[in-house]
């Protein structure tokens, strides 16, 4: 495998070459400078080494949804081993901000060095993690390799494989084998996902099923933010429509169905949450098309204007905050075939949920919510209209499917104790 590894190494090393110039411009633009560029390059500061004691635990979260769902495990550690430090990294920048918003008890947050032996090394030697930890699944094999002949040891909490990536993973399963055999211990979300990954090469003695840490989420607390947001959007007697995570192709479908709502529901406001910020512009202009006065979140500073229908949120780390107040929701990235996202963060807050046909990675969230009626799943634009609809003219039906939705978070937590329990076993 000595050659796999050198045609991958210089694979890598090529296209950094041809992107560097990219990468420079990127980070000219940044507020943080080189900062992003010099971690990726595996240069971490003095400074972020000092804050950490000891040798700490390395959490990896590639993005914000791995983010999110690390932060109960995160909590639960530091409970539990108070003088251990931890580490923080991310691959995204998004991922990076929520962590620096969110995860208060990590000692350092950090960006993932790219998976090219010398930087990945550089990092090892610096940060000497007693154990390092994979949020979901996500196979950096250098990385794995140099933590494995460090005698570092490796899991995967979280993880799972949907069916789109086991496809891939199963074009290069000699390779995969290979790799998998450097990481300790496997926590699987599902029976389905520890299948998967057996049949990509894992030794199934080294597979756990741990459940799915995301259901120890803890919804953010009734604070002066919740009354903020409360009084900023929900006015007198408005009901609020949140479409959340929305991707390409849906805004459209939203705001015709919402110009029809309107018709019946004069007090309907809608807000939309693109999962890509930078798509904001490109919202707004759906809108002008439609002739739908909207605002902008960040020009909000009191209540929102009687003539104004829709807002949209050109923030990162409030969607929470908004779905605790929300009078039914739409989880995006599910009516166009992008494989849905996260339906928990509403259900925590008891809020009746509308999702698409398309939910490839979240299949076992989706069919528990469904088996329980603590959810629906619509097949196109048409078919969400009746259900919105149906929703805001029976509110106690609303509100008990609300309630289901919470039970179903509440009768799956447990996965965090579980991962805990693994994570013991190679702390000294």
């Amino acid at each position: 495998m000595g050659i796999v590894f050198f045609i991958y190494n210089l694979l890598f090393s090529l296209l950094l070459i041809i992107f560097l110039p990219y990468l420079y411009l990127k980070g000219q633009n940044r507020k943080d400078g080189f900062v992003w560029l010099k971690e990726r390059f595996g240069l971490i500061s003095g400074e972020k080494i000092k804050s950490i004691h000891g040798r700490p635990i390395w959490i990896h979260a590639v993005s914000v949804g791995e983010v999110m769902a690390a932060l109960p495990l995160i909590r639960a550690i530091k409970e539990r081993y108070p003088g251990k430090s931890l580490v923080l990294s991310t691959v995204t920048d998004t991922g990076n901000l929520i962590a620096r918003e969110r995860a208060k008890d990590a000692d350092t947050i950090i960006y993932l060095p790219f998976d090219i032996s010398l930087f990945v090394n550089n990092v090892l030697k610096r940060v000497r993690p007693e154990v390092f930890i994979l949020i979901e699944t996500e196979i950096w094999p250098n990385l794995l390799r140099s933590l494995y002949k460090a005698g570092i040891p490796s899991l995967v909490i979280n993880g799972r494989i949907s069916q789109e990536s086991f496809r891939g993973y199963s074009l290069g399963r000699l390779f995969m084998r290979y790799i998998l055999k450097y990481i300790s211990k496997f926590g699987m979300q599902t029976h389905s996902d520890a299948e998967r990954m057996i049949a990509i090469g894992a030794e199934p003695l080294k597979i756990e099923i741990i459940g799915n840490i995301k259901f120890d989420y803890t919804p953010i607390q009734p604070s002066m933010d919740i009354k903020k947001v409360r009084d900023l959007y929900c006015t007198g007697d408005r009901h609020l429509f949140v479409a959340g995570s929305t991707h390409e192709g849906e805004e459209e479908i939203i705001l015709d169905i919402f110009k029809e709502l309107k018709k019946d529901f004069k007090d309907l406001l809608l807000l939309i949450a693109p999962r890509h910020i930078d798509r904001v512009k490109r919202i707004e202009g759906l809108m002008r098309e439609r002739d739908i006065i909207c605002r902008r979140r960040t020009e909000l500073s009191e209540n929102v204007p009687d003539e104004v229908s829709v807002i949209v949120l050109d923030t990162i780390g409030e969607l929470a905050h908004i779905y605790s107040i929300a009078t039914v929701v739409f989880v995006g990235g599910s009516l166009v075939p992008s494989g849905g996202h996260n339906i928990l963060e509403p259900a925590v807050y008891s809020k009746p949920i509308l999702f698409g046909p398309y939910m490839d990675n979240f299949e076992d969230i989706k069919r528990i919510f469904l088996e329980k009626g603590a959810a629906r799943q619509v097949t196109d634009g048409s078919h969400l209209r009746r259900e919105l609809e149906h929703l805001l003219m029976n509110g106690d039906e609303s509100r008990l499917m609300g309630e289901k939705a919470r039970n179903v978070v509440d009768e799956n937590k447990g996965a965090v104790k579980r991962s805990l329990m693994m994570i013991e076993e190679f702390l000294v």
